[in-house]
C-alpha cells in the first residue's frame, strides 16, 4: 500500500487531522513530491471549508457536534499551514500544470486561505492550460466559461461533455490517483456536463 492509499484510508474514516499530520511526514520523507502538496493542500482546504457541513450531513453520528467544536478550533492552525504549504509548494512547482491546476481548483473554495485572491488562483488555472494545451483535462476551465448563447460554442462545450460523461472518460483517467481533490474534481465536471446535456443530477 503507497502513502496515496494510506491517505485515503484516513480520510474515508473520517480521520483529517491524521491524514494531514501523515502529509506533513511524506512531505518531509518526498520534498520534491508535487502530488504530496496537492493532497495536502486539498485536505486542508477541505477540512476548514467543509468539516461543519461533512458532521452535520455525510458523516452524522452521536459525536459529530465533538468533532465539529474540535476542527473549529484548529481553523487558525490549519490556515497557517495551508499558507506554508502552498508558499512552499508554489516555490517548488509554479512551472508544473498538474500542481497549477489542482491547487487552483482547490484555490476557488476559499482562496484567501492560501493567502492569494482570485486572480492569483485563475492565473494558475490559465498557465495549467498554457503548459499544456493538449491536456483536455486544464482546458476545462476554457469550455465551462464558453458563451453557450452562441450555437457554435454551445456545441463545442456538448462534445467536450459527451466526452466527460463517456465510458472510457479522460478525466476519469487523469483524475483516477489524485485522490480526494481527483473525485472533488471528478463530481464538479459530471455535474457540469449532465445540466448541459440535460440529464438530471443526482443529489
Amino acid at each position: 500500500m503507497n502513502w496515496k492509499q494510506e491517505v485515503r484510508i484516513l480520510e474515508q474514516h473520517d480521520d483529517f487531522d491524521v491524514a494531514i499530520f501523515y502529509l506533513e511526514q511524506v512531505i518531509k520523507e518526498y520534498p520534491d513530491e508535487v502530488d504530496a502538496y496537492i493532497f495536502m493542500l486539498f485536505r486542508l482546504m477541505d477540512t476548514i471549508v467543509e468539516h461543519a457541513c461533512h458532521f452535520a450531513n455525510v458523516s452524522r453520528t452521536p459525536v459529530s457536534e465533538i468533532k465539529t467544536k474540535y476542527y473549529d478550533a484548529k481553523e487558525d492552525y490549519y490556515e497557517i499551514l495551508a499558507k506554508k504549504y502552498f508558499k512552499e509548494g508554489y516555490a517548488k512547482f509554479s512551472e508544473n500544470a498538474a500542481f497549477l491546476f489542482y491547487v487552483g481548483i482547490t484555490a476557488v473554495m476559499s482562496e484567501w486561505y492560501f493567502g492569494i485572491d482570485r486572480k492569483d488562483y485563475e492565473r494558475m488555472l490559465d498557465k495549467a492550460m498554457l503548459l499544456e494545451p493538449d491536456n483536455l483535462l486544464y482546458k476545462d476551465r476554457y469550455y465551462i466559461n464558453l458563451d453557450c448563447t452562441v450555437e457554435y460554442n454551445k456545441k463545442e462545450a456538448m462534445e467536450y461533455a459527451k466526452k466527460v460523461l463517456s465510458e472510457d472518460s479522460f478525466i476519469k483517467r487523469a483524475v483516477a490517483d489524485k485522490g480526494a481533490v481527483g473525485e472533488y474534481w471528478l463530481e464538479l465536471t459530471t455535474n457540469w456536463s449532465k445540466r448541459l446535456l440535460g440529464i438530471p443530477v443526482s443529489r
